[in-house]
C-alpha cells in the first residue's frame, strides 16, 4: 500500500497536479501513522508478555531459594537432646555438643569486611568470630586486637576500610557497638587499659591452671608408689602451660604496665625452674628403677 501511494504521488508530480499531490500525500501520512500505532500496540503487547514471563521466572526462582534455605535449616539443624551445654550472649551462642564438638553462631558472623587491602581483610575478618566468643563470655579480647590492627596498618585507605568495619559491627549489637565507641576514644592510656583488662582476665586463667598442675605433682610425689611415666608427662603438661604464657607475654609485650609483664616473667621462670625439678627427680626414679632390675635379675 505505501508503494503504491509512493509511485501514485510520483506520477501526479510529472502532470503537474498539485491538487493531487498534497492528497496523496495526506492518505500517505495516515497510513504511515496507523501503521505505526499498530506497531506500537504490537510492541507493547510483547513487553507485556515478557514482563510476565520474568514475573513467573522471579517467582519460581524465589521458590527455588526458599526451598533451599528450608532444607538446609533441616540439614544445619541442632539436635537439642545432642547437646551437652550452651551459653549465650546478646546476638551469640556456642554450643558444646556431647561428642566434644564445639558450634559457634552469631549474627556478627554473617558481615564480612570489604577492605581493599587483602591482608587487613583477612585480619578484620578473623575478628568476628572474636567478637562472637566475647559477645558469650563477656570479654574484650576483640577490641584488644583491633587495637593492635591499629598499630599495624597506618595507610589512609586501611583507616577508612576499618572505619566501615567498625560501623558495620556496631550495627550488630553491644559488643560491635563498645568496640567501635573505644576505637573512637583511641588514646594511649585507652589501649594499655583494654591490653591490662585482657591481661588480667588470661593471665588469671593460666596462673589457676599452675597451681592445679603444682597440686597434683605434690600429689604425685606423695605416692608411695611412683612410676617414672607419670613424672615425663607432668614434664610436657608444665611445658605446654610455659607455651601458653610465652604466648600472652608475646601478645601483651609493651601494651600493658611494666609490673605485669615482670609478673608473667616470674611465673614463666617458676614453671621452668619446676620442670627442672622434675626432671632431676625423674632422673633418680629411673635410676633408682634401673638398679632395681638389675639387682632382681641377678638374683
Amino acid at each position: 500500500m505505501e508503494e503504491q501511494l509512493r509511485q501514485l504521488i510520483e506520477q501526479a508530480k510529472a502532470t503537474n497536479n498539485a491538487v493531487l499531490v498534497e492528497q496523496l500525500n495526506q492518505a500517505l501520512n495516515t497510513f504511515l501513522a496507523q501503521q505505526k500505532q499498530q506497531e506500537d500496540i504490537k510492541l507493547k503487547s510483547q513487553e507485556n508478555i515478557n514482563q510476565e514471563e520474568n514475573k513467573t521466572q522471579e517467582v519460581k526462582k524465589e521458590e527455588v531459594i526458599q526451598e533451599t534455605k528450608v532444607e538446609e535449616e533441616k540439614q544445619n539443624k541442632i539436635k537439642e537432646e545432642d547437646i551437652q551445654k550452651e551459653a549465650t550472649g546478646e546476638v551469640s551462642r556456642l554450643v558444646t555438643m556431647k561428642n566434644g564438638n564445639h558450634i559457634l553462631e552469631s549474627d556478627y558472623m554473617q558481615i564480612t569486611s570489604n577492605a581493599k587491602n587483602s591482608n587487613l581483610r583477612t585480619d578484620l575478618n578473623s575478628i568476628l568470630v572474636t567478637l562472637a566468643l566475647d559477645d558469650v563470655t563477656k570479654r574484650t579480647k576483640a577490641t584488644a586486637e583491633l587495637y593492635e590492627i591499629l598499630d599495624k596498618y597506618e595507610d589512609p585507605d586501611d583507616i577508612e576500610d576499618i572505619q566501615a568495619f567498625l560501623d558495620d559491627i556496631a550495627k550488630i549489637g553491644k559488643v560491635g557497638l563498645e568496640a567501635r565507641e573505644s576505637i573512637a576514644n583511641y588514646d594511649m592510656d585507652q589501649r594499655k587499659e583494654t591490653f591490662n583488662r585482657y591481661f588480667e582476665d588470661e593471665y588469671d586463667k593460666r596462673k589457676r591452671n599452675v597451681d592445679l598442675l603444682d597440686m597434683e605433682y605434690d600429689e604425685l610425689r606423695s605416692k608411695p608408689m611412683k612410676n617414672p611415666d607419670d613424672f615425663e608427662e607432668m614434664i610436657d603438661r608444665y611445658n605446654a602451660l610455659i607455651q601458653k604464657l610465652e604466648k600472652l607475654y608475646d601478645e601483651t609485650a609493651n601494651k600493658v604496665d611494666i609490673e605485669k609483664t615482670q609478673q608473667i616473667e616470674a611465673t614463666i621462670q617458676y614453671l621452668k625452674d619446676r620442670i627442672t625439678s622434675i626432671k632431676k627427680y625423674y632422673t633418680s626414679l629411673k635410676e633408682v628403677a634401673e638398679f632395681s632390675e638389675r639387682s632382681f635379675n641377678s638374683l
